[in-house]
């Protein structure tokens, strides 16, 4: 049907235009291109003051094409049958012009029209109220932009967005899109992008959050309107600029750069910079009570600002203030009563902002009034056109040529900010989605190195417990250092990821504050030494001040600043770490006698992965990750990260973020630490079994992984091996298993889907399952749990860790077997649901007392209204464990979760946290239980 249409369009105009197409044209076109005769036609369309005209242009000019094997040509003269009316505003005859398009791309593709015509069509639906289609065109059309390319088109949108959520004053949002747009900008080069790069930083200007940021971004501003030579820019900013200072209140910051814009607006006539100018200095003056400087400015704007009535209106507010805070009542009276006059005016404008008279909005309406008169009247005219002159028309053409060219050049401009600023919303979209794209990169790649790293430190970590030569200890223990370090970068990038999805949690503990910076910096002395560096550590912080803070992001943030300082400084520099308890904040300043950070650079150091592209700079490796996650992580916790430097004489990196008092908490006694490090490798002998061979079914698609995963096991249990989760399903419904062990990420069916099908089946949902895998996001960890994942182990692991979980869930699966065997007649008088709620009741009650160490067996059975005997058969039968191993497992999971995050500073006080109150006690079950003792895990 829609071919159909076509053709018959086609016909039509072919028929209806062509012998006006040779008249239309002048004899020096008769020898021109198809193309040639295009663009003439489809410039009086442009010029004409009327839509008929205009169409009849267009029409003239498709039916030229007839004969040529033009595509383009065509699409662009059909495009133009819908674009006409739609900036004449017959928003009805535009969506139905364009089925000819339609039909022309469903067979010729072609990406740019496809991206013009679903904007269009957006644009009616949107100027006809109806939003739900002109947002699905929306998305049509940002495929089609994604599918050019055009990095240009996307900088400008971004731009447009951000310009836009800073007419409604959401800040934050549009900052998030100028940012954006100002990166892309840079990654296009200077040149032409000049300007736009300008006013980029002029908006971000506008919504700096302090005046740090304001002063920064006017900055780079004026640079690039200094090297243009563009006094009209300059002039400009500075007035953003005030603006911007007045917004946050910084009254005397914007006192002068609205003197400077005021100033270089005058020498160069800006009139309306010139008139804005006076209106901020004189609020400014109103703000800091210099009411007499305030009235000659207010006066003088209110002279030469007579048109925009919200100006107008601003004007007199202040002066009124001026005047009565001087004692000319009689005057503020009077300038009181003038703005009651101005307030119906003022509520009928639709303008956001202090720039009001850039809006030519109210003239338009008048001329789209007149355009609409014209109108009428050629309708009227249409009946008798075989009777009046072409001539009358040709005339009347003339007449209004120059005005419809300017009418028409305007709306263009209009209509192409207001689709841009549309189109934008889409791109964040887009953007988001890129961003997701991001983050499951990070979590994939993560998985693809920790892998490797297990089988790395794995390995290693058994070569040296049994090595017995120092020479090769020494360069085991080299190479796994170095494994933890890549552990350390590992995560340092995930750590990103994660902040830029907003998933990483603040985990705050008691800190004394000073003593416990001088252990982080004086942990740096070794490698000091080693590069012939002094330390020099000075606070004038309290020695008894505790706060609240995350000991392990901080100490993050602090290791990268210290780490850096030695690299770069000379033999023989001195790096220097300088503490303050400023006003509530801690001020911690990091400098260097390095070489210095290039001016252009610094403002780049904190993006992630930049590498310095100075020749003169040694190469100094890295990956560009760690400054940027600690800027990051400063700003998380409410603070920032800024540098100062110099070249030839050194940089300083300061730290400024606010403190949150703490208590302070009871450290270890040397018993206890005594205690502690004694719990040695011999305890983990008790940890294996001496039973018969268990049958683990070990599913894992790396054959290097499953290799060493047998070669751990299979000592004391059988292990069978499966590719992927489809593999293991059929091995599960033809072998009898007494644990499986399972990746997350697998091709066929991943780790998850395994575990959901096996809870499909009740013969097998009940095997003990244990999940090994590389990602390490917590929402990955609680969905397995929550699918019924008895245990679950992070990559990097060692052997000792994983036999002692296998052989702790073994047991207990035994142990609910015998008693089960044991109770076979027992009363089934609590059903199966029943069990489950019952547990999880009795889990959230444990919790709740969890640092009670009184807490026993009975109080849980009363709090549960159970007897104790009752208690016994359900937690038996479902777990395999006593209700006093039901409480240890509870408190010592518990545990392992704050050793893992590092929320307390040392292992007695998580003990204590528990309700564990022997610390020989508590190292000796922890080491039972995850294969090393728990100081070990702190120190991870």
């Amino acid at each position: 049907m829609i071919k159909a249409q076509l053709s018959f369009l086609m016909l039509f105009l072919c028929f209806n235009t062509c012998l006006s197409a040779q008249t239309l044209l002048p004899d020096s076109l008769a020898e021109a291109s198809i193309e040639e005769k295009v663009d003439y036609l489809n410039t009086l369309a442009q010029q004409s003051p009327n839509l008929d005209s205009a169409l009849y242009y267009t029409q003239t000019a498709l039916s030229l094409t007839a004969d040529c094997d033009c595509d383009t040509i065509v699409m662009f003269c059909l495009y133009n049958l819908s674009f006409y009316p739609a900036i004449h505003g017959d928003f009805e005859k535009a969506l139905q012009n364009i089925g000819g398009l339609d039909s022309m791309l469903s067979l010729k593709n072609n990406d740019y029209y496809t991206f013009r015509k679903h904007t269009l069509l957006a644009y009616a639906f949107k100027m006809k109220d109806q939003l739900d289609q002109a947002l699905d065109q929306y998305k049509l059309a940002l495929g089609a932009s994604w599918a050019m390319e055009d990095s240009l088109l996307i900088a400008d949108a971004h731009n447009n967005v951000g310009d836009a959520f800073m007419a409604i004053d959401l800040e934050d949002e549009a900052r998030e899109y100028l940012l954006i747009s100002l990166e892309m900008f840079d990654r296009l080069g200077v040149g032409e992008n000049e300007n736009r790069r300008f006013i980029t930083y002029k908006n971000l200007c506008n919504v700096g959050q302090d005046d740090k940021e304001i002063e920064y971004y006017a900055d780079m501003a004026y640079s690039i309107a200094q090297n243009q030579k563009k006094p009209h820019n300059r002039a400009l900013l500075m007035l953003t600029q005030a603006n911007a200072y007045s917004s946050k209140k910084y009254f005397e910051k914007c006192r002068a750069a609205a003197q400077r814009a005021f100033e270089i607006s005058d020498s160069i006539e800006f009139t309306l910079v010139k008139n804005i100018a006076l209106l901020l200095l004189g609020e400014a003056n109103v703000e800091l009570k210099k009411y007499p400087e305030a009235i000659l400015n207010l006066e003088s704007a209110l002279e030469y600002d007579q048109d925009n009535l919200k100006n107008h209106h601003l004007i007199l507010k202040n002066l009124s203030k001026a005047y009565a805070e001087t004692g000319r009542y009689r005057d503020a009276f009077n300038a009181r009563e003038e703005m009651g006059t101005l307030s119906d005016s003022i509520n009928s404008l639709k303008t956001a902002d202090a720039f009001a008279e850039f809006d030519v909005k109210f003239k338009t309406e008048q001329k789209d009034k007149e355009i609409a008169q014209q109108q009428l009247e050629i309708e009227q005219q249409k009946n008798a056109r075989n009777r009046i002159l072409f001539g009358g028309i040709s005339i009347l053409l003339l007449a209004t040529s120059l005005f419809g060219w300017y009418y028409n050049r305007s709306r263009r401009k209009k209509q192409a900010a207001e689709l841009a600023l549309e189109l934008k919303q889409q791109e964040a979209e887009k953007l988001r989605e890129l961003d997701q794209l991001k983050s499951r990169f990070f979590t994939n790649i993560s998985h693809e190195l920790r892998t490797p790293l297990t089988l790395i430190s794995g390995p290693l970590e058994d070569a040296l417990e049994k090595s017995k030569s120092q020479l090769i200890e020494k360069d085991l223990r080299l190479a796994h250092n170095n494994s933890k370090k890549l552990l350390t970068l590992i995560n340092e990038i995930l750590d990103l990821s994660k902040l830029e999805s907003g998933k990483l949690e603040i985990n705050q503990v008691d800190i004394q504050l000073n003593p416990w910076l001088k252990r982080v910096f004086f942990s740096f002395e070794s490698l000091a030494k080693l590069n012939e560096v002094q330390l020099d550590y000075e606070s004038n912080i309290s020695m008894d001040l505790w706060i609240k803070a995350d000991a392990e992001k901080l100490e993050k943030v602090i290791n990268n600043l210290l780490s850096n300082a030695i690299k770069f400084s000379p033999n023989k520099g001195i790096v220097k770490m300088r503490a303050n308890n400023s006003n509530g904040n801690l001020v911690l300043a990091v400098s260097d006698q390095g070489q210095g950070i290039p001016e252009e650079e610094r403002s780049k150091i904190f993006e992630r992965f930049y590498q310095s592209s100075q020749t003169n700079v040694p190469l100094s490796g890295g990956t560009g990750v760690g400054l940027a996650l600690a800027r990051e992580l400063a700003r998380l916790f409410g603070g920032d990260l800024t540098v100062k430097s110099q070249i030839g004489v050194g940089s300083t990196f300061t730290l400024d973020m606010p403190l949150a008092k703490g208590t302070g908490r009871e450290k270890p006694t040397s018993e206890q630490q005594t205690v502690l490090d004694k719990t040695s490798e011999e305890q983990y002998a008790s940890i294996i079994m001496n039973a018969d061979k268990s049958n683990i079914l070990i599913v894992e698609d790396n054959p290097e992984m499953s290799a060493y995963l047998q070669k751990i096991l299979s000592e004391k249990h059988q292990c069978t091996l499966a590719k992927n989760g489809l593999e293991a399903l059929e091995l599960v419904q033809k072998n009898q298993y007494d644990l499986i062990t399972s990746d997350v990420m697998m091709p066929g069916m991943d780790g998850f889907a395994f575990r959901q099908k096996l809870n499909n089946l009740s013969a097998y949902k009940n095997i003990p399952f244990i999940m090994l895998t590389a990602r390490a996001l917590e929402e990955d960890k609680l969905f397995g749990l929550q699918l019924g994942v008895d245990d679950y182990i992070t990559k990097p692991f060692n052997a000792r860790e994983l036999m002692a979980r296998v052989n702790n869930l073994l047991q207990n699966k035994k142990e609910r077997e015998l008693w089960l065997k044991e109770n076979s007649n027992a009363d089934q008088d609590i059903p199966e649901s029943a069990e489950k709620k019952m547990l999880k009741t009795a889990e959230s009650i444990v919790l709740e007392n969890l640092d009670n160490s009184r807490f026993k067996v009975n109080d849980l059975a009363r709090e549960l209204a159970y007897s104790q005997r009752q208690l016994t058969r359900v937690i038996k039968k479902s777990t395999g464990m006593t209700p006093v191993g039901f409480i240890l497992e509870l408190r010592l999971q518990k545990a392992y979760q704050l050793l893992k995050n590092r929320q307390f500073l040392s292992v007695s006080e998580v003990m204590f946290e528990v309700g564990i109150e022997s610390l020989s006690y508590f190292s000796t079950k922890f080491s039972e239980r995850f294969g090393h003792n728990p100081k070990e895990l702190l120190e991870k």
